[in-house]
């Protein structure tokens, strides 16, 4: 075996070993918290990639396209002025986050591990695209599964022998050493850049045109993940912290769908569309996009199929009421990530080809709709659905929208060939 054939190899399944430690993390939360710890573990986690996302500023779309097209000699200059925008960005942002704890919308005692996780989870996300970005992907894939994967290996296998550290506090703890051990290995990315060059002065030229580009996105990204943090507090504010252990235990199976998706259907083919449309090859785009469309077609439907035969023995093995009576909620989740994963399929069109418009427009549109479904359904007495129903509704509307413009515009995509 080559070694850039055992590399990719090696990364995908780093890749996969970060979506079992997941996965795994999920179903240990349900063994060993309570439900109001599980619901808390929901609302943090949440809140902490929705700010990572705040703090970053989607940043990264400008430097790293910058970066490539750049001699070496110069990176260090553009990671020095990037790491000034975001020393700023951190400014700006603080004030909410300090506004998360005064208002207890978290509580005051997980203040500290909030703001440090905080910083280290950017941090090193930040570090994963630079070695992508550089063409470092191994270790890219390394620092993933260190920062996502590898702690929770050893949590888990922890609390298994020491039934008394299964608190949120430990949980952290663990978390924040495995994001500041990947954070210790992205340092390698940094020091192994030319230093041969010295540094010019900050260009805030640079940083304000970085921003410029980088604010629409920006916006998107902030709708569209932002449905995935209002809805944790909607179930919260609708009915209460337990319901809301249950509803981030069925939601952490039913995401699983769209995970294992990303790392082995979507990754492998959007490529192969872009590289398509940019030959103006209409057969290969068409053909890698049906290939996708039937891959996501039989998994989802295997992976539905699986959860919802496994999913009553699993409660009754964790032994906690409240997931059993609350359990209706999977097959509306499971419904709105399938939705999701086919609403992928034009996305990913309309992205190859280069129509971000009616992509960026659905973002935007996103988080207003989701918020009026859910007082909707809540107004209408369905408080257990209206979250997940919610959710269902919102990726149906983003599939038949992106759909509708993917079947408008295909036409024009390939005009060369007439």
């Amino acid at each position: 075996m080559s070694s850039g054939l055992l590399s990719r190899v090696f990364s995908v399944a780093l890749r996969v070993g970060v979506l079992v430690a997941k996965f795994l993390l999920i179903i240990a939360l349900a063994n060993y918290f309570e439900p109001e710890d599980v619901g808390m573990y929901g609302l943090f986690v949440g809140t902490v990639g929705y700010f990572v996302f705040a703090a970053g500023f989607d940043f990264y779309v400008y430097s790293n396209r910058e970066l490539i097209s750049t001699a070496k000699e110069r990176w260090r200059e553009m990671l020095r002025d990037q790491a000034v925008f975001y020393l700023v960005a951190y400014i700006v942002v603080m004030p909410f986050l300090l506004g998360l704890f005064y208002f207890n919308v978290l509580p005051i005692a997980y203040a500290g591990w909030f703001i440090v996780i905080l910083v280290v989870e950017h941090l090193t996300q930040e570090a994963t695209r630079l070695a992508v970005a550089i063409s470092r992907p191994l270790l890219s894939g390394v620092i993933s599964f260190v920062r996502a994967g590898l702690w929770v290996v050893v949590l888990v296998v922890w609390m298994y022998f020491f039934p008394e550290h299964r608190t949120l506090d430990i949980l952290f703890g663990f978390w924040l050493v495995g994001g500041l051990l990947a954070f210790l290995l992205s340092l390698s990315v940094v020091l192994s850049l030319d230093k041969t060059r010295s540094l010019a002065s900050i260009n805030w030229q640079w940083i304000k045109l970085g921003i410029k580009v980088a604010f629409p996105f920006f916006l998107g990204t902030m709708a569209l993940h932002g449905i995935f943090i209002f809805d944790r507090y909607a179930v919260k504010f609708i009915s209460s912290l337990e319901i809301l252990g249950a509803y981030v235990l069925f939601l952490g199976i039913a995401n699983a769908l769209m995970s294992f998706l990303s790392a082995g259907v979507f990754i492998f083919y959007y490529p192969k569309m872009i590289e398509a449309y940019k030959e103006k090859n209409r057969n290969l785009f068409f053909s890698a996009l049906r290939s996708m469309g039937i891959q996501v077609l039989v998994f989802s439907g295997v992976f539905s199929l699986v959860v919802m035969v496994c999913i009553d023995p699993l409660l009754i093995k964790v032994g906690k009421p409240v997931y059993m009576e609350y359990s209706y909620i999977l097959p509306w989740l499971l419904l709105a990530f399938s939705l999701q994963a086919f609403s992928m399929l034009p996305h990913y069109a309309l992205y190859a080809a280069k129509n971000d418009r009616p992509i960026i427009v659905s973002q935007f549109i996103s988080l207003p709709l989701f918020l009026v479904f859910v007082v909707l359904l809540a107004r209408c007495g369905v408080d257990g659905l209206a979250v997940p129903a919610s959710l269902a509704l919102i990726f149906a509307f983003m599939l038949i929208w992106k759909t509708y413009y993917c079947l408008k515009h295909r036409k024009t995509w390939f005009h060369a060939e007439g």
